[in-house]
């Protein structure tokens, strides 16, 4: 398979990429809710622990699995596209931007 070409893959794969992630993440906050709250700490620890535990692991290693598939070896390279910066005052912009979009919606 050429690096710039990419898999196309079914409507219900795309669901399943989308939702899996976050069905294992829940569950898992679930299972760790209550055990957290009972050691005094407050339930968002269980949330935390979710992302770190199970979403960055299950997401990085997708993306990885398809970099071995694609390039012979575990690699993020040809897999992750669009990596090229965008110009420093696009982030001056963009902070505002999204600044002031947060306060309209917080205020109304």
């Amino acid at each position: 398979m050429k690096q710039d070409q990419l898999e196309e893959h079914s409507t219900t794969r795309s669901v399943i990429l989308h939702l899996l992630p976050g069905i294992l993440v829940g569950c898992f906050y679930l299972l760790a809710r209550q055990p957290v709250v009972n050691r005094g700490y407050p339930s968002i620890i269980a949330l935390i622990l979710a992302y770190a535990f199970i979403l960055i692991p299950v997401e990085l290693g997708y993306l990885l699995y398809q970099g071995k598939k694609m390039m012979g070896r575990f690699t993020l390279q040809g897999i992750i596209k669009y990596r090229n910066s965008i110009p420093w005052w696009q982030y001056l912009v963009w902070v505002f931007v999204i600044l002031v979009a947060t306060g309209a919606i917080v205020t109304c």
